[in-house]
């Protein structure tokens, strides 16, 4: 059950990600007319996100690898979700920029932190399995990101539907610390159990 729990929220946080990813198109009528957007503008605020985002792998895998998924992926989802919330109040373009770099920022570490979460917490004959599964359940971020988004957008308004985005990555940011422990010992157990040496044992 501890590890279901665990693929459940890495797959929320991927979802999150892919929802945030997405979403400026859906909502550009009304980014343009809140925002006093045009096309060039808006192409630049689309892309914050993928800057941020691109940028931010260059040192993740050394983040992870020398802190541990535990602490990245609940400081980086906190930053997401400062940045859906920055996004939801912005009235400037440089505004809506800041919190879309952020929340490229925060999901800069959804996809490879569950790789790094897979390898620490499941044996290593399930981790193609896991890692194509939570591929294909991210997915379903750019489904919520076109009509369940376009609806909310007319009904709540983008700024209210950005605003619960970030509440449910601030939720997920939080379980992620609660079930991710420290993964130090599981590491050095993970690593005996692979070479077949096990210090424990007397031969």
């Amino acid at each position: 059950m501890r590890s279901i729990t665990i693929f459940i929220t890495l797959s929320c946080l991927f979802i999150l990600s892919m929802f945030y990813r997405v979403s400026n198109a859906v909502i550009a009528p009304a980014l343009i007319s809140d925002l006093g957007l045009n096309v060039k503008t808006l192409g630049i605020l689309g892309g914050a996100f993928f800057y941020s985002f691109a940028l931010i792998q260059i040192p993740m895998g050394v983040l992870l690898d020398r802190v541990g998924p535990r602490l990245i992926m609940t400081l980086f989802s906190i930053i997401g979700a400062a940045g859906a919330f920055i996004f939801a109040g912005s009235h400037t373009l440089s505004m809506a920029m800041l919190g879309r770099i952020l929340i490229g920022t925060g999901m800069a570490c959804a996809l490879m932190g569950s790789l790094k979460t897979f390898v620490l917490k499941f044996p290593p004959k399930q981790f193609s399995t896991l890692s194509g599964t939570i591929l294909s359940v991210g997915m379903l971020g750019t489904v919520l990101a076109i009509s369940p988004l376009a609806y909310m957008s007319t009904t709540i308004g983008w700024r209210m539907t950005f605003v619960f985005a970030g509440i449910a990555t601030a939720l997920v940011s939080l379980a992620l610390c609660v079930i991710l422990k420290d993964h130090t010992t599981e590491q050095k157990n993970s690593s005996h159990t692979v070479s077949g040496y096990n210090p424990d044992k007397r031969t």
